[in-house]
């Protein structure tokens, strides 16, 4: 499968290169053949490299994809020359002639099945079954989870600040407070919990081995990434806001419960928008069975408190139908807001390319 993956690899902006003792027909054969040697790069040898200073080859390394007859000291001289460049480096090798450069590497694998003990012991990652597809599994998984952290952040982080806005503002605009400290106990025990758990047990979409990798771990935070947060939470607290307004024309009880009611239910339709980087209308929008069962259980909860005297515990009345209508769809409304906030990244991110 290595043709395959090392292909997979180029498509994720990661570059794979051959460092071998074997000559340098075979290394070239054997490289052009597995798309490691492309057109547009070279081979050298351990001989051709000795000729050249630290300074020159650093230079040149890109320009480089197979190394053939070189030492233990050459293969360290290689790995350093790619980190001089500024490249997260990994390194594969199974005998006791890989384990220096195992060491120096951002990244040591060594081969499980056929490697040395001492190639394992300074590599970082031991690959149980010697595949060099497990590191591209790995990459995949890697970044999947790297993805699933930022989702979870970026729904946290929207749906708390909204709840920020809407008790600052909403003692502001109406001289009291639109939810009730208990209410808003219950709202973050219901949509910061499970909700957010599910979007941590995301698989890895098929898209992050097409893009390039990331730098650094402020790719956490990006500018449209702020903008997002902060467009979606401001959103959120004045849908909240409008259900209030709408309620208090029947009283305060009842605005308190379609205020709890919006800011509940626009959080869970929030957490399907954070689920996925594209459009929600896919195949794979109900795909986490996890985030299936906790939104379904937490719409029950918000509803039951909304429709049954329940709710009179926690200082709310029952809504009427139309009432309830009204909140579902300003809570919905979460939904086209983020679709256009996508599309508006699409288009800035094709605009750059």
């Amino acid at each position: 499968t290595v043709i395959e993956d090392i292909k997979t690899c180029g498509e994720a902006g990661i570059r794979t290169v051959m460092m071998t003792g074997d000559n340098l027909i075979t290394a070239k054969s054997v490289a052009r053949r597995i798309g490691i040697l492309t057109d547009g790069t070279k081979a050298i040898t351990g001989e051709e490299l000795a000729e050249l200073s630290d300074e020159e080859f650093q230079n040149t390394v890109s320009e480089y994809s197979v190394y053939a007859r070189i030492s233990p000291s050459d293969k360290v001289r290689i790995v350093k020359a790619w980190q001089q460049n500024g490249k997260v480096v990994a390194v594969t090798g199974d005998s006791v002639y890989d384990a220096d450069s195992l060491a120096l590497a951002d990244v040591g694998c060594a081969m499980g099945k056929f490697g040395a003990d001492v190639a394992k012991g300074n590599a970082d990652i031991v690959i149980a079954n010697s595949r060099f597809n497990s590191i591209v599994c790995a990459v995949k998984e890697s970044r999947g989870l790297f993805d699933n952290i930022k989702k979870s952040v970026y729904y946290l982080l929207s749906c708390n600040f909204a709840e920020l806005i809407v008790m600052l503002f909403g003692t502001v605009i109406f001289s009291g407070f639109p939810i009730s400290a208990v209410q808003l106990l219950w709202i973050n025990l219901l949509t910061d919990c499970a909700p957010a758990i599910s979007l941590s047990m995301e698989k890895a979409e098929n898209s992050v081995m097409k893009r390039k990798p990331y730098r650094t771990i402020s790719r956490l935070f990006d500018g449209m990434g702020i903008i997002s947060i902060t467009v979606e939470s401001v959103f959120i607290a004045v849908m909240t806001l409008v259900a209030f307004a709408i309620g208090s024309k029947s009283g305060v009880q009842e605005a308190m419960t379609m205020a709890f009611g919006v800011l509940g239910m626009s959080q869970i339709f929030h957490c399907y928008n954070n689920k996925l980087e594209g459009t929600v209308i896919t195949k794979n929008l109900f795909s986490n069975k996890f985030m299936n069962i906790s939104a379904i259980l937490t719409m029950f909860i918000i509803i039951l408190l909304l429709f049954t005297p329940a709710g009179y515990l926690f200082g709310m009345t029952m809504l009427s139908f139309k009432q309830f209508t009204v909140c579902l769809l300003l809570s919905f409304l979460i939904i086209p807001l983020c679709e256009l906030l996508k599309l508006i990244k699409l288009l800035l991110k094709n605009s750059h390319t």
